[in-house]
């Protein structure tokens, strides 16, 4: 599932694996922390072979998820792909629930989970991928009503349908942005002792004018039957989080169960040689209330190590002169391609 820990990181390993693709034989090494005010750590490492038989597999961790994947390329437009990925602990930021954006740890509850996939891709051109996966999924949880604990007391089976369109001229691993356009959408339906599923369309775009580098990004998504566990996890102030960044509230802050409407988009300033200043803006709506956020950043990159940093508030908290719900988040990545 895509609404845990990961999301902090997604954009980041995303580019990177569409970079390592584009080689008959490559080795890429990755690795990274992001960081939140007061105490989330989110480290990252990814190592990604490419071998000359056509053959691909990663192996990673972000945050608590441990995740492993396989390709066989069959042909120019075909390929055999599995994956499994396991949060032995904190699932879905389950050790930090949120209530309008603020934390309240009577809330936190106990969840890991597991989850295996496979299928196809099938490339038709350099720009559209398509890719059909059977999944089956695990949750533990504890701490919860007993209704939830129902719910996930056996292991679901589903399928995963994801559709992509890519025409992009550069991708900037580090800084997580990419020149061109980006359009996503992704369906997933389970069966089990219930039945439940979600969907989201997403679309990024970014483009480089003179010093500035505009970057833009939109989602919808729709769920049926979710829950605490299931629900669409938004917020966080990273760059790396892309399309479902929401700068101004920490990871995790709200929980859509049914539907949600995202954007975010800004601007970065080159100063001199790799060193940039930058504002973000994002917009939530959808199921509950409308939110909205910003954030002044800078980043540089340092012998091939880029490092970041961000002042992020939520809503109107900036023209209010209120500074408590003010976030200060950062990173460092790294990234070797061989």
């Amino acid at each position: 599932m895509v609404s845990d820990s990961r999301g902090l990181v997604a954009g980041v390993t995303w580019a990177l694996l569409l970079h390592a693709g584009a080689a008959e034989a490559q080795t890429v090494v990755m690795g990274g922390v992001q960081i939140e005010s007061p105490s989330l750590v989110a480290p990252v490492a990814v190592l990604s072979v490419r071998r000359g038989d056509a053959t691909e597999w990663r192996v990673g961790v972000a945050g608590w998820t441990a995740s492993g994947a396989w390709t066989r390329t069959l042909s120019p437009s075909r390929a055999l792909v599995a994956a499994v990925e396991v949060t032995p602990i904190n699932a879905h930021s389950s050790n930090k629930l949120y209530v309008g954006g603020v934390e309240d740890p009577a809330l936190d509850y106990r969840n890991s989970t597991m989850q295996a996939a496979a299928g196809f891709r099938l490339t038709p051109s350099s720009r559209w991928t398509t890719e059909l996966r059977g999944m089956v999924l695990w949750e533990k949880v504890a701490d919860l009503s007993d209704a939830a604990r129902d719910f996930w007391r056996s292991p679901f089976a589903g399928l995963d349908i994801s559709q992509r369109y890519d025409r992009v001229s550069a991708d900037d691993v580090i800084r997580s942005r990419f020149e061109g356009v980006r359009i996503a959408a992704r369906v997933q339906a389970y069966a089990g002792s219930s039945s439940w599923g979600r969907g989201t369309a997403s679309f990024g775009a970014g483009q480089r004018v003179g010093r500035l580098f505009l970057r833009g990004n939109a989602t919808a998504s729709h769920g049926r039957s979710l829950n605490t566990v299931s629900a669409f996890l938004t917020g966080g102030s990273w760059d790396a989080s892309g399309a479902t960044a929401l700068y101004g509230f920490p990871y995790g802050a709200f929980r859509i169960e049914r539907t949600l409407l995202l954007t975010n988009g800004g601007a970065d300033l080159r100063l001199w040689g790799h060193t940039e200043v930058g504002v973000r803006a994002a917009w939530l709506g959808g199921s509950g209330d409308a939110h909205h956020g910003a954030a002044l950043t800078a980043a540089t990159l340092w012998k091939g190590i880029g490092l970041s940093a961000a002042l992020a508030v939520p809503d109107d908290d900036a023209f209010r002169g209120r500074w408590d719900r003010a976030l200060v988040t950062g990173g460092v990545t790294a990234a070797v391609f061989r």
